[in-house]
């Protein structure tokens, strides 16, 4: 159509993994995805395109248009060129206005520049298509906006990409190991384009598996985790169950987690990581602390179906008194969209007296983590003005700086109990001949431990390595 860039845009309703010229681009799950082609097409250029989708059946909200499997891309759309300058300039002011008003509101303060900047926009030049002139206005308008930006500034809003991948839901075993090694390339890509962003990663199989099979590339994520931009969380073997394993699995799985971590990586892992479990036993704070973890992340309960969970940062603690620092961020499959941010920023305010929130983000499963329009839209609005401190963090310096700025306010509430999530009710009947399975492993697994012990005190060679594998296997499996 013209000379200029081009952009492929594309939906699936699972995911889709794409090729150009034969060259791995992206995979991504779910939304759209946007894949320059191109910065300087012509008429007539060819691009040779490849995808492959995952069929999953119809488990994610049915199956696409004109597919029986569920597997499909929605659409398919090529798009020339960039959006109108006076498009651009109305989109910017409509997102600092949305700023101020949620900003201003909780800050509790006057609404003065922004009833000014309202004022400042020409509806004249906009009915007689004056282009000129609208620009002006919205010029005028954001100039009087920018004067809370010393009042924002003093809020703060961190940015923690991270990728939640499922070991086994709707795939199996060996296609989440190309999960992994996919997700982890992506990363290390960006890591190499974006200077700034951090990325956290938790559960140590995953990392073992990428020991295994891709070693040169286990050496680059070792050198990312040395220079702190790769941020090492959970401190277990898997993200597992967190209501149906016993107290000896959940000390199994930190000590299997910190110990792979702290013998491959030099990291003591000291935040507890469980985004997507389906509600957390009363016991967890006791095994967490007394293994050497002490703050705990987790969002799910604001999931619930009936009553809204009114805690963000909190202790939880259990019946032995045991405490761990706890945070609750909105989303762990987040985008960094301004409306977003600054809701989440404001319900923090409002329900902490905090004046920071951090936000996860990154495509889950087979998405591959944070993508590159996210960490250009993160660097936008660390320039945007007005609006509050926007940086990327680790997760686990951020909770260290909310629980201190808490305890400067009088501290964080105390919880004690299940945090029970209502929305996925069931989990202790369901799939019951996995969860006896389960159990019939950890009960045979301690009597070959006791067993073994007693052979060896009468000579017999003690099978460490057999029953470590043992243990893997079980713990996976949770």
């Amino acid at each position: 159509v013209a000379n200029g860039p081009v952009t492929l845009k594309w939906s699936a309703r699972q995911f889709a993994e794409a090729h150009i010229g034969g060259r791995f681009v992206v995979r991504k799950r779910g939304d759209a995805g946007y894949l320059p082609l191109s910065e300087s097409a012509r008429p007539g250029d060819v691009y040779d395109l490849a995808m492959r989708v995952a069929g999953h059946g119809d488990r994610q909200g049915g199956t696409s248009e004109g597919s029986d499997t569920g597997s499909g891309l929605n659409w398919v759309r090529v798009e020339y060129g960039a959006l109108e300058e006076i498009r651009t300039a109305v989109n910017d002011l409509l997102e600092r206005i949305f700023v101020c008003e949620r900003l201003t509101v909780a800050a509790g303060t006057g609404s003065m520049a922004l009833d000014q900047a309202v004022s400042c926009i020409d509806r004249t030049a906009i009915d007689r298509g004056d282009k000129a002139a609208v620009l002006a206005s919205i010029s005028a308008a954001n100039d009087a906006l920018a004067g809370l930006d010393d009042l924002f500034k003093r809020y703060s809003i961190c940015l923690t990409a991270n990728a939640h991948i499922d070991m086994a839901w709707l795939w199996d075993r060996e296609e989440t190991k190309q999960v992994c090694h996919d997700t982890f390339r992506s990363v290390l890509n960006l890591m190499n384009e974006y200077p700034d962003f951090i990325f956290s990663q938790s559960q140590a199989a995953a990392f073992a598996w990428v020991e295994e099979y891709w070693p040169e590339m286990f050496e680059e994520i070792r050198a990312r985790v040395a220079e702190g931009r790769w941020e090492i969380v959970g401190g277990m073997w898997v993200e597992p169950d967190c209501n149906l394993p016993s107290g000896e699995s959940f000390v199994r799985q930190v000590v299997y987690g910190k110990r792979y971590f702290m013998e491959k990586f030099g990291v003591d892992v000291t935040l507890g990581w469980n985004p997507d479990s389906f509600g957390y036993n009363y016991g967890m704070p006791q095994v967490y602390k007394k293994c050497g973890i002490n703050a705990f992340l987790t969002q799910k309960l604001t999931w619930n179906d009936t009553n809204v969970w009114p805690l963000r940062a909190f202790w939880w603690e259990s019946a032995d008194n045991s405490r761990i620092f706890s945070y609750f961020p909105t989303d762990y499959t987040g985008k960094v969209l301004s409306n977003g941010l600054i809701q989440d920023l404001a319900f923090m305010m409002t329900a902490t007296g905090a004046k920071r929130t951090c936000h996860l983000f990154g495509i889950g499963d087979h998405g591959g983590g944070p993508t590159r329009d996210m960490l250009d839209r993160a660097d936008k609005l660390s320039a945007l003005q007005p609006f509050p401190r926007v940086r990327h963090q680790r997760m686990r310096d951020f909770i260290d700086e909310l629980q201190a700025e808490l305890e400067d306010k009088g501290g964080a509430p105390v919880y004690r109990g299940e945090l029970y999530l209502e929305y996925h009710r069931g989990t202790f009947t369901s799939q019951a001949a996995i969860k006896k399975g389960n159990r019939d492993a950890e009960r045979l697994l301690r009597r070959l431990e006791i067993f073994a012990t007693a052979a060896a005190r009468l000579g017999a060679a003690y099978p460490a390595e057999a029953i470590d594998g043992l243990w893997k296997t079980t713990l996976f499996n949770q």
